[in-house]
């Protein structure tokens, strides 16, 4: 009987034990099938994150990975593999990639693109090649194969085979964020705006929180020249890279903004410090060339601005608006190097820069061709004014004070009719009228370069070329760049008479420091270098003006004083009838009748 009790007990705590023990695995079953399912949740979770795209919802997905990494399978394994490697490249990210894996041992084509962005991202195109090539072969029916074909595309700088590759990625998936962003980046870069706004939609229909969206918005409310924003009255807002995860290409396009916005206002030292951070980084972007070359040409460093606009027309579709701008950015500095007639082949063809057009035909002596185009011009409301004001010059550089006149009672705005006041006034020498009227125009026109121009000299003839240089200067941190500003300041300092003559050198040696320059430049120059007693310099400069421009009244009377003063008097005499019969009747000469005398 003892036997058989105790026996019952044992057997009963057995029982006992077992039952709580199946009770504990049950338990712990349960919450590891809990658990299980938590992590299965975050890694659909990570897959969703990365199909959006973007630079936050990228690094959520790495970080839903990396936390979930043990229950993970081989193919989200390669899914995180491949969205470490997209944060290396495009975020300046430092994940460790995966040793073990390559492009023949993937399951998935993300897997293999991950290789071959991780090779992009040790900046080893040449290496890539071969790993694409497999990738190719192994899924070519998969749109990431074909994205990555793109990216390697645009490290090579081939942005056609890109385009190639990003329109098959498409096809293959229209759901895609990724081919559409990077379509997007290229087309901006090679500033198709027409292929821009139609990517714009499409990705705003896939993510429309994309920071790429809001750059692409403001990169075509800007337009592609940088001469000519339509975006000055914008209140542009940016994503700060310290608050939002920006790529580095996203990043460059909030940096090229930025200067676009101090261009616009003429912030001279702003746009410098912002163009230092666009050149640093690693961009082909047709957008950031032009406004190198806008800036390089306004500092008188036209042969690197030149380099510039080839750097731009290379990178460029060849349909592209773009072409057209660089053409009309060339003609202006052609130009500047005193071309006409190189500026006459950049602009051909090229539409939207009628302005340009017409001056190029003026330097280049075809009067009736421009003045067709001024006709045309002063008809459209966006060049009336403009076409006004250089009709004001082109006649009183030829003489003809009463057509100016006539021009001045055409034009509509403050600052256009005193700028044609102005300039009637200076030319005559009549210096009060013409200080008065450029302050006028001023007081509407604040950042009127012209008007400035007018008034600096004006105020310096009338004795006060410290005042013109302070109110020059004050200018130049905000609204001229620095070619314009030594010009202004010259012609300043020279017409006062009493500037000192080292200081009127200092000037000289920076206009003159790029050869060959325009005809208004030289037209400064020579007269300057008559100020400082620079016949020789004098001479050349004038003789270049009136090769391109015979009847340029005051460079006449220039080169009829100097070939007296070395006993050309022939010479000299020829020079100065041209200049009596192109002087107005108000402006003094009796100097040039007293040399003819002798």
């Amino acid at each position: 009987t003892v036997r058989r009790v105790t026996f019952q007990l044992v057997k009963g705590k057995r029982g006992l034990i077992l039952l709580l023990l199946m009770g504990l695995l049950g338990a712990i079953g349960a919450g590891y099938r809990a658990l299980t399912g938590m992590a299965q949740s975050q890694l659909s979770e990570a897959e969703e994150q990365l199909v959006l795209g973007d630079g936050e919802s990228l690094t959520r997905a790495y970080q839903l990975f990396q936390e979930n990494l043990s229950s993970a399978d081989d193919d989200q394994l390669e899914l995180a593999a491949f969205t470490a490697s997209l944060l290396n490249l495009d975020y300046g990210a430092e994940h460790e990639p995966p040793t073990d894996l390559t492009v023949e041992n993937s399951h998935t084509a993300f897997g293999g693109a991950a290789v071959v962005l991780n090779r992009l991202a040790s900046g080893d195109v040449t290496v890539a090649r071969p790993d694409l090539e497999t990738l190719l072969d192994s899924h070519p029916e998969d749109w990431v194969s074909h994205w990555t074909s793109a990216r390697v595309a645009i490290a090579e700088g081939d942005y056609s085979r890109a385009l190639d590759a990003l329109r098959t990625a498409r096809d293959l998936d229209s759901g895609a964020v990724l081919p559409v962003a990077t379509a997007l980046r290229v087309s901006l870069e090679r500033a198709d705006d027409e292929a821009v706004e139609e990517l714009l939609g499409q990705l705003e229909a896939l993510n429309p929180e994309h920071p790429s969206i809001a750059l692409g918005r403001t990169l075509l409310a800007f337009g592609v020249d940088p001469t000519r924003s339509r975006a000055g009255a914008l209140d542009v807002v940016l994503p700060e890279s310290e608050e939002a995860i920006l790529s580095d290409y996203e990043a460059t396009m909030v940096e090229y903004v930025r200067a676009r916005q101090h261009l616009a206002s003429w912030e001279l030292r702003e746009v410098d410090s912002s163009l230092r951070a666009l050149n640093q980084r690693d961009t082909r972007s047709v957008r950031v060339a032009l406004l190198n070359a806008i800036v390089q040409a306004g500092g008188y460093q036209l042969d690197q601005a030149l380099v510039s606009l080839e750097t731009a027309r290379q990178l460029t579709d060849s349909n592209s608006h773009a072409v057209s701008i660089i053409g009309g950015l060339g003609a202006e500095i052609m130009l500047d190097l005193g071309r006409p007639d190189l500026a006459l082949q950049q602009i051909n063809g090229v539409t939207g820069f009628g302005l340009v057009a017409a001056r190029a035909n003026i330097e280049a002596g075809n009067e009736g061709e421009a003045l067709r185009l001024l006709g045309r011009l002063m008809d459209q409301p966006d060049t009336q004014e403009a076409a006004h004001r250089m009709l004001v010059d082109y006649h009183l550089r030829r003489g003809v004070p009463d057509r100016a006149r006539m021009r001045a009672e055409a034009l509509t705005s403050t600052a256009g009719q005193a700028y044609a006041e102005a300039r009637v006034a200076a030319d005559e020498e009549h210096w009060e009228e013409a200080r008065e009227a450029a302050e006028r125009g001023l007081a509407s026109a604040p950042a009127d370069r012209d008007l400035l121009a007018i008034w600096s000299v004006a105020v310096s003839s009338l004795g006060q070329a410290e005042l013109a240089i302070e109110r020059i200067d004050r200018a130049g941190s905000r609204r001229l760049l620095r070619g314009q500003l030594d010009q202004m300041r010259l012609d300043a300092l020279r017409v006062s008479g009493r500037a000192p003559r080292e200081t009127l050198a200092e000037y000289i040696r920076s206009l003159d420091s790029v050869q060959p320059t325009s005809v208004t430049r030289r037209a400064s120059l020579a007269m300057a270098y008559e100020a400082i007693g620079d016949s020789e310099r004098a001479r050349q400069h004038a003789s270049a003006v009136l090769e391109a421009e015979s009847n340029h009244r005051q460079v006449n009377a220039l080169m009829g004083r100097l070939l007296h003063e070395v006993g050309a008097i022939e010479e000299s005499r020829q020079y100065l009838r041209t200049y009596l019969a192109l002087a107005p009747e108000t402006e003094p000469t009796d100097w040039a009748r007293e040399l003819l005398r002798d």
